[in-house]
């Protein structure tokens, strides 16, 4: 069989080009070749001016900073910028997302944090930190004069082991409002009930996603009763977690003992026509719950029969998610969806227009003169006698303040004991098989730790 003939031919072959030919389209390959390092040099040699310049920048005392794309995930890049964080007290959010940081370059960073009492936000999105790296930033958390109130950890490599220290951190930590672990697969179901474990005692934890955690129905029913003994958890996303009927079951009757949660995220599960009744039908029993996401699940045109009596009972869900669903075709079903949809829109008008009336007084509270009030009786008799007046009591502007947790939940774990519990075996971490669940229904490979 003849030979194929290649489409470029080859410098290197002598039947197809002569030697002068061969030479100039060798030369021609030389300069490409040098063209794309020096192309590559000028790209590192930018990347670094840029590096310095944000490094001075902290040294000079910067209180935001983004990182985003610097590749500090090399160890002599992280122990700059480790040591600018360490120097820089006034520091308040600081943006290290997508820049290749592994374990070795997260402990780095959250030995420079340990004493950091000024940082608030800290976005570590798109790296590779893995369960190592989680228990670094673990410790930064039970330190006692941290101040991070929210920490963003999506598409990371945080497994069981990774869950299990962050959950032990939040029995400690008093400042942390925000978590995000979206993306980060491995976490499942045991990660999913170490986390509810810590909501039983948590009382500042007010946002927490576990977007594609993969918690499956039983990570859904631990963190549905860690969630009834909760008051400060607001907003919970378990978006394609692969939650069937089981979990949407216990969840509902959560949402009819809870009374603090705010919005409650359960887009692209297995939720079927019984879960969805359910969560309907504790609607009836909640005042606090405003924003309910079933989109891309399995129901029918049904589910607006349900929610359409649920919103007659309550007057406190503003949004609701329902996209995917069968359109309704009897006259009885489509009555029950047009209701639905006028009550919503009702009510998401008479909240916009609150809003606008309380801007419009905020406004006129400030821009007002400031007339001084005549001084009272008591005041005038201690200015007679040179006595300064009591200065008056200023309200906090702090409003929020959760419950105090029934029952003594005080934690005998020692932080110092975050590495051994990562690097031994821990028979716990055995993933709950239910045939119910279609993650569970056949074994899956476990997913290499490729680049992002």
């Amino acid at each position: 069989m003849p030979r194929a003939r290649s489409w470029f031919p080859n410098p290197l072959s002598p039947k197809r080009t002569n030697n002068g030919k061969k030479a100039e389209m060798l030369e021609q390959w030389d300069q490409r070749r040098e063209l794309s390092k020096k192309f590559d040099s000028e790209m590192t040699e930018e990347l670094e001016r840029c590096l310095d310049e944000t490094l001075l920048q902290m040294f000079d005392g910067a209180e935001c900073l983004s990182l985003t794309g610097r590749m500090l995930g090399e160890a002599s890049v992280a122990q700059r910028v480790a040591e600018a964080v360490r120097k820089n007290l006034r520091l308040k959010k600081l943006q290290l997302d997508n820049n290749r940081i592994d374990d070795s370059a997260m402990m780095e960073l959250a030995d420079a944090m340990c004493g950091h009492g000024t940082l608030q936000s800290l976005d570590l999105d798109y790296n590779y930190i893995s369960d190592k790296g989680a228990a670094a930033i673990a410790k930064v958390l039970v330190q006692e004069d941290v101040g991070l109130r929210e920490i963003h950890l999506r598409y990371n490599r945080i497994g069981k082991a990774g869950a299990f220290v962050l959950a032990k951190a939040l029995w400690r930590n008093k400042s942390l409002e925000s978590l995000s672990l979206h993306g980060n697969t491995q976490v499942g179901a045991s990660g999913g009930a170490e986390f509810a474990k810590a909501l039983a005692a948590n009382t500042h934890l007010k946002g927490l996603s576990l977007y594609d955690c993969r918690i499956l129905d039983a990570g859904a029913e631990q963190l549905a009763r860690g969630l009834k003994r909760n008051h400060a958890l607001k907003h919970l996303v378990l978006t394609m977690c692969g939650i069937c009927d089981r979990g949407a079951e216990e969840l509902a009757t959560m949402l009819t003992k809870n009374q603090i949660l705010q919005g409650l995220h359960l887009d692209d599960n297995f939720i079927g026509d019984p879960g969805a009744a359910a969560i309907a039908k504790s609607l009836e029993q909640n005042d606090t719950l405003t924003d309910l996401r079933l989109n891309d699940n399995q129901l029918s045109k049904e589910v607006y029969l349900y929610f359409a009596n649920a919103l007659e009972a309550n007057d406190t869900i503003q949004k609701l998610g329902l996209s995917s669903v069968d359109e309704a075709d009897d006259d009885q079903s489509q009555e029950a969806m047009k209701s639905m949809r006028e009550s919503l829109a009702s009510r998401r008008a008479a909240k916009q227009s609150e809003r606008r009336r309380g801007q419009r007084r905020h406004e006129a509270e400030r821009t007002a003169p400031q007339s001084a009030e005549p001084a009272g009786i008591v005041q005038r008799i201690l200015g007679a006698f040179g006595a300064a007046p009591a200065e008056p009591e200023v309200p906090s502007t702090n409003t929020w303040s959760p419950d105090n947790l029934d029952e003594d939940t005080t934690d005998t774990w020692n932080p110092d004991d975050l590495d051994s519990i990562v690097e031994e075996e821990v028979e716990w971490f055995k993933p709950i098989i239910d045939p119910s669940d279609p993650f569970d229904a056949a074994p899956r490979k476990k997913e290499s730790l490729m680049a992002i």
